[in-house]
C-alpha cells in the first residue's frame, strides 16, 4: 500500500502535469476586447471602478473566518478595499457586532459557506453602514455596468468562483471561468452569462484536459 505522502506527492507531479500541458497549450485563450478580472485583494479595485447609485465614500466586504460560536473582530480581514483605510477598534468592534447579529438569521444571504460576510460601506458624512440583503446591494449598483461590480455580484450572489476573464457581448456580460480540479486530475474552462440586472442566464462549455494517469488516495 502506498503511503499517504506517496500518493500526495504523485498527485502534485500530475497536477504540474497539467498546469504545465494547459499553458504550453495557451489556455486560457483569451478573445480580442476580453480582459482578466484584477484580483479581490485589498487597494486593486478602487472606487472609481464601480459605479454606485448611493453616496459611497468607501466600499469593503469583512469576511470573518468561522472559529467559534461567537465571531470574533481578530478574525476579521476585507477583499475588494476601495483604498487603504484602516479600521479604529471601535469600528472593528462594530462591524463584528453586526456580523454576529446578521448570523443569527436563518435567511441572511450573505455568507460563503462557514465564513460570514458583512458588506460595509462609508456615505459621504462619513458614516458607516452595513448591508443586509442582495435587494439592497443591487439597489446601490444599479445596473450591474461595471467589471467590479459584476465580480462582486457573482461572487456573493451565486458563489461563482473561478472567474478570470470578462467580455460584454450583445448585451450580456460573458464571464470565462478557469478551474484545476485536484479530484479528476482535469483542468476546464467555461463561461457563464449574466445580464446587466445581474441576473444568471446560461452556462457554455468550452474546453477541459484531462490527465491520463489520476492517482486515488485509498484507506
Amino acid at each position: 500500500m502506498k503511503s499517504i505522502f506517496a500518493v500526495f506527492l504523485l498527485i502534485g507531479m500530475v497536477y504540474g502535469d497539467i498546469v504545465d500541458t494547459v499553458f504550453k497549450m495557451g489556455y486560457p485563450k483569451l478573445d480580442k476586447g476580453e480582459k482578466k478580472f484584477k484580483t479581490t485583494l485589498p487597494y486593486k479595485y478602487r472606487l472609481k471602478d464601480f459605479k454606485f447609485k448611493w453616496n459611497v465614500t468607501f466600499f469593503t466586504i469583512v469576511t470573518f473566518v468561522k472559529k467559534s460560536k461567537v465571531l470574533k473582530y481578530s478574525n476579521l480581514s476585507t477583499l475588494y478595499k476601495t483604498d487603504n483605510r484602516v479600521f479604529s477598534q471601535k469600528e472593528r468592534k462594530d462591524i463584528t457586532y453586526l456580523a454576529n447579529l446578521f448570523r443569527k438569521r436563518k435567511n441572511y444571504p450573505i455568507k460563503n459557506y462557514d465564513n460570514y460576510q458583512v458588506i460595509i460601506y462609508i456615505d459621504n458624512k462619513g458614516k458607516m453602514y452595513a448591508i443586509e440583503n442582495f435587494k439592497e446591494l443591487k439597489s446601490m449598483f444599479g445596473k450591474i455596468d461595471t467589471p467590479a461590480e459584476l465580480k462582486v455580484w457573482i461572487d456573493l450572489k451565486y458563489k461563482h468562483f473561478n472567474e478570470y476573464s470578462y467580455k460584454y457581448i450583445q448585451g450580456l456580460w460573458r464571464v470565462r471561468f478557469s478551474e484545476f480540479n485536484l479530484g479528476n486530475c482535469s483542468y476546464k474552462e467555461y463561461f457563464r452569462y449574466y445580464n446587466k440586472d445581474g441576473k444568471y442566464i446560461k452556462k457554455a462549455n468550452y474546453f477541459r484536459h484531462k490527465a491520463k494517469v489520476c492517482p486515488r488516495i485509498e484507506p
